[in-house]
Formats: structure tokens, sequence, C-alpha cells
């Protein structure tokens, strides 16, 4: 069996939408245009990648722990971007390096994110923009939950195992990541929500990306016997359908974001 490379896998799943969130983020963040800009969690350089043609005179720098992320970032690197492995915990870099430090998808899924956001906050300069946003994936994702609240009927009792795991994901309910900034001692904390559309060609275009994007559902669909994995996507599929043909769909997707500045 071939290696499973998880770093291609969310591109072709999840990596066009976060590249559509990435803009709104930029928007919210407010970031000097040229500034020298941190991505931490930075990924397959979805928030980066962006950022460098907003600003082409700003220097981005991309962190993250995966090494076969930041190798699927480098593919398409730009001439103001470099990327580097790392800890957002233990960021290696001096106090006030940076004009801005962002994070996008990243904060609910850390072991320690307040860690994350001090060491952030460190390396930002006096006066610079620390922010970031996490999907909404309890109230704001209902594609994902058209799918957890099937698998919580038709596949018990893991279905509804899968249905509270993703519900209770880190930072996810209203103002806990504003919360989390505050409690920092950020200056001046703002939040939002972003909010975006996801489209997809067909049922099978949904399905493959709740099948391949490296995470909980991959992992519960993969685990799943032959035959009730079928019976799981025909139960699915339905749900998807509402009794339409099958064709093009587009479901609105929203974000937390957090935005804070260093006193």
């Amino acid at each position: 069996m071939a290696k499973r490379n998880d770093a291609v896998l969310y591109e072709r799943g999840m990596g066009r939408w976060s590249r559509r969130l990435a803009r709104s983020f930029l928007d919210f963040a407010q970031t000097p245009p040229r500034a020298r800009i941190l991505d931490v969690g930075c990924g397959t350089g979805s928030l980066m990648l962006t950022a460098a043609a907003r600003f082409p005179e700003a220097e981005i720098l991309g962190l993250d722990v995966s090494s076969a992320y930041l190798a699927q970032a480098a593919a398409n690197a730009a001439p103001n971007t470099s990327l580097h492995v790392g800890d957002a915990a233990a960021l290696p870099w001096d106090a006030g390096a940076f004009d801005a430090c962002l994070s996008q998808l990243v904060f609910d899924s850390l072991p320690a994110p307040g860690a994350a956001l001090a060491e952030m906050a460190r390396v930002a300069r006096p006066g610079g923009i620390v922010a970031a946003t996490i999907w909404d994936v309890v109230g704001g994702m209902p594609w994902l939950r058209l799918f957890a609240d099937t698998a919580a009927v038709v596949v018990e009792p893991e279905g509804e195992a899968l249905r509270t795991a993703l519900l209770r994901a880190p930072l996810a309910g209203p103002d806990e990541l504003a919360d989390l900034w505050s409690d920092a001692g950020l200056c001046g904390v703002e939040q939002a929500m972003l909010a975006i559309r996801i489209e997809f060609m067909d049922f099978e275009d949904c399905w493959q990306t709740l099948a391949v994007c490296p995470g909980l559902v991959s992992a519960f669909i993969e685990a799943l016997p032959t035959e009730r994995r079928a019976h799981l996507k025909e139960r699915v599929s339905r749900a998807f359908l509402a009794g339409r043909p099958d064709g093009p769909r587009s479901f609105a997707a929203a974000a937390w974001a957090v935005r804070g500045v260093v006193g």
C-alpha cells in the first residue's frame, strides 16, 4: 500500500477552502502591507501564500511542526516567503521580531494553545498584531454537521462518539477564542465571524473531501467495515441531495476570528 501523504490529502480536501478563508482573515487582521509577518502553523501554505500575493513588499515566514506539510507549501513558495520547522509553543525567534503573528485553522488542534499564544505575543513587537481564526464546527459548518448527525444515527455507537468529539472541539464556542486573547493580556481584542461559501461539484466531491482530509472524520470512515461504510455513504448521500438531483451544492461556512495588539 502506498504511504499516506496527509499534506497532499489536505490540499485535495480542504486546501481550496482554506485559501478562500485566508482572504477574509487577512482583511480582518489588518496586517500592514510592508510588515514582517509570521504564519504559525502554516501547514500547506494557504495563509502564507495568500499574504505573499497580497503584500509583495512584506516578508512572510511560515512555521509548522510537519516537514511534510512544509514540503507541500514549498512547492508553491513565493519570493517573499520562507519556511521553518518548529513548535508553536517554542518559537525560535527573538522578542519583538515581527509586526504581525497570524494563525489560521490551528489553535483548536494545538496541545497547548495558551503557550502558543504567549509565544506569538512575545515575538510580536509592541503594537504588533496577533490574530487567529478557526472553523466554527459547532454551528458554522452545516455540511460537516450533516455528516456527523447522519453518522450518529446510522453507525451506533461509534457515530455518536464521533459527533461528540467533533462538537467538543476546543475554542469552538462563542467568545472562547476571544477570552483566550483577553486572558493573555493582549489589548483591543476584537472578535468576528468570517463567512465563506464551500462548493462541491456533486455528492462524490463532498464524500471524497470527508474521506481523504486528515482528521477525525476520515479516520472514522476508513475504520468502518466495507458494508457499514457503504451504508453510511448512502444515507449521507440522501441528506446531501435532499430529494434533488445530484450536482453542485453550496454551503455556508463560518469561522471564529480574533485579533489583539501587543501592549
